[in-house]
């Protein structure tokens, strides 16, 4: 197993008894190949070889292996990552602050000998903007669990915001592009890397497009084996060979075409050689749930709209997600004021460290909303105190919660109580309820047998105004793109009924709402070209669906609905999370659309 990190020259140089031919710098390595070259039979070539070509023709760009040169300007998203000067990693830029790569790449070293050099496609060029690093962040579990360098992910923040365009991060479950990533899809994979196994780098940034593979072809023991975790890993490389990632281009990323634009959903990690046959390459799956989550609790802050202080209108409430030792881990809550959102106060500084999951909702039924997280094996909570969180705390049983678990909150049950409701996504597609007895949780206990299984986007809300939360579940193209109801029954949830055969296909972001004024739950859907259409649910079978809105909501906002103005109609809410960290509202007019769009708060959750 071979990570695929390309040490520059003047870091080989520090190490004079190399035995790795990886790690050696490009004319170190043609010269071990030529001589080992020469002790080869008749008609095989060795490894790293030119295959009969003269050095100027297998130059070429054929390159990354097997692929060719990226257009100027292409990528602008495309970081190189340089120690003293010279390019060893590749990475990628997911918001202005903050650069994606591999852990194995920078684990262990100081941010001060590290820069990044962002959008520039020809590394002998001056294009592009160089950047210092300010932090290192790496996986806290990684290399900790099953698989070769499992978890190996890392995000470096920049000294100074970038000016170039993120690439968009796949998501698992949120506006889910996830078909568009399934095996047998084309990839493809960017970066400065060795041309063939053994072989020289190169200084004009290649691309190759490459086949996704299914996780039990990369798991056999004539591939991979247990050394290929499914829960972290994804392979991706035709099976006979000829095209992959390979040394130098550790860090970058797997990229897919999808409605929406290029998504990453994987990170250069490693592999057996390079192009072989049987030995494709090995990325980070941040597809996955866990390892998506713990990416965006790094880079920004988790926005979510409740009631925190009980006045009937919902405010807006943000966690910070730091350190699990360290910190900061605060909660801020912005109240609303019938129009707008005030100050950001502090109301708790200790609750949900980066990779756990924050929710809001009404644990004791006293109608104000307190806060919750999903662990890694638990479910917490902290009440509201009308102007803090920090009433009493309660958690279920250590076990109850698993790391790959969608949580939601909703009563489930109608007793006026918020329940944990827990997806599984282990592809049995179980939902489990916990329901809450206002000072603890019931037990685990199986509501539904098959109900959103991995990729689609389940929601909880009360769609026939009964006054039980009932399971809904958006496809976004793993199954068309329908709206899939199961009802509560107080006790488990019913059949599963599709109430619309066409809403939030892949790329766009659904939600949930009370949109006009007859107490059963609306769907929506934001279409990140600023449309918005909501499908209005008659309590028994279906969603009608219609344009609500042709002017909200940008392609990387967070988008949500909440009550803002307290008239019992749920109105369009966007956090921009980019450097001015605005807030958006719509109102709702419960007929047939939302006014013009407003900031309502002009820095929060960045």
């Amino acid at each position: 197993m071979n990570h695929r990190i390309l040490l520059p020259t003047a870091i080989l140089l520090a190490f004079p008894a190399c035995d790795d031919p990886d790690d050696l710098r490009a004319d170190e390595a043609l010269e071990l190949e030529s001589d080992e070259a020469e002790e080869q039979p008749d008609g095989e070539a060795g490894v790293g070889s030119t295959d009969g070509l003269d050095l100027t023709t297998a130059l070429k760009p054929q390159t990354i292996v097997g692929g060719g040169p990226a257009s100027e300007g292409e990528y602008p998203f495309m970081v190189s990552i340089q120690l003293s000067g010279g390019h060893f990693c590749g990475g990628s830029l997911v918001a202005p602050r903050w650069v994606l790569t591999a852990a194995h790449c920078v684990n262990g070293r100081t941010p001060g000998s590290l820069t990044t050099v962002i959008g520039r496609t020809d590394l002998t060029s001056t294009a592009g903007e160089t950047r210092s690093v300010s932090r290192i962040v790496v996986h806290p579990r990684y290399n900790t669990e099953a698989g070769d360098l499992d978890n190996d992910l890392a995000l470096l923040e920049l000294t100074s915001a970038s000016t170039r365009v993120p690439i968009e991060l796949a998501a698992p479950h949120t506006g889910s592009d996830r078909a568009w990533w399934w095996p047998g899809s084309l990839a493809t994979v960017i970066g400065w890397g060795a041309l063939w196994e053994g072989g020289p780098s190169t200084h004009h940034l290649q691309e190759v497009e490459v086949p996704v593979l299914a996780d039990a072809y990369a798991a056999q023991a004539g591939v991979y084996g247990s050394s290929f975790n499914p829960a972290v890993h994804v392979a991706a490389g035709p099976v006979d060979g000829g095209k992959d990632s390979c040394q130098g281009d550790s860090g970058g990323p797997l990229m897919v075409w999808t409605a929406t634009g290029l998504q990453q959903f994987g990170v250069v990690s490693w592999g057996v050689g390079c192009a072989r046959k049987d030995r494709p390459g090995v990325y980070t799956r941040i597809s996955s749930q866990r390892l998506h989550r713990w990416l965006r609790s790094v880079i920004h802050e988790t926005p979510l709209v409740g009631d925190a202080n009980g006045d009937g209108r919902d405010d807006i409430i943000t966690f910070t997600h730091g350190d699990a030792g360290t910190g900061p881990l605060d909660v801020y809550v912005a109240l609303s004021n019938g129009s707008s959102f005030g100050a950001g106060q502090l109301w708790q500084d200790w609750w949900a460290h980066r990779g756990h999951t924050g929710a809001i909702g009404d644990f004791n039924g006293d109608g104000r909303d307190d806060i919750w997280a999903f662990s890694e094996s638990q479910v917490w909570v902290a009440l509201s105190r009308g102007h803090d969180f920090n009433g009493a705390v309660y958690s279920s049983s250590v076990g109850t919660a698993d790391i790959d678990d969608i949580g939601r909150v909703a009563d489930v049950n109608g007793d006026g109580r918020d329940d944990a409701v827990l997806f599984s996504a282990d592809g049995t597609g179980d939902v489990h309820v916990m329901l809450s007895t206002g000072t603890g949780f019931g037990p685990k206990t199986r509501w539904h047998e098959y109900f959103a299984p991995e990729g689609e986007t389940p929601m909880l809300a009360d769609v026939n105004a009964d006054s039980r939360a009932d399971l809904i579940t958006f496809t976004q193209g793993m199954n068309g793109a329908q709206a899939i109801v199961a009802l509560s029954t107080g006790g488990s949830f019913g059949a599963a009924g599709v109430w619309n055969n066409w809403f939030a296909p892949a790329g766009e972001v659904p939600a949930v709402g009370y949109f006009n004024s007859d107490a059963r739950a609306d769907i929506a859907t934001f279409t990140r070209a600023y449309d918005v259409y909501v499908g209005i649910s008659n309590g028994t079978h279906n969603f009608a669906s219609a344009l609500w809105n042709s002017s909200f909501g940008d392609w990387n906002d967070t988008l949500t609905t909440g009550d803002v103005n307290g008239d019992g109609l749920d109105d369009l809410i966007a956090f921009t999370q980019d450097q001015s960290a605005d807030v958006w509202v719509a109102l709702s007019n419960g007929v047939n659309g939302f006014g013009t769009p407003y900031i309502a708060h002009n820095f929060f959750a960045p």
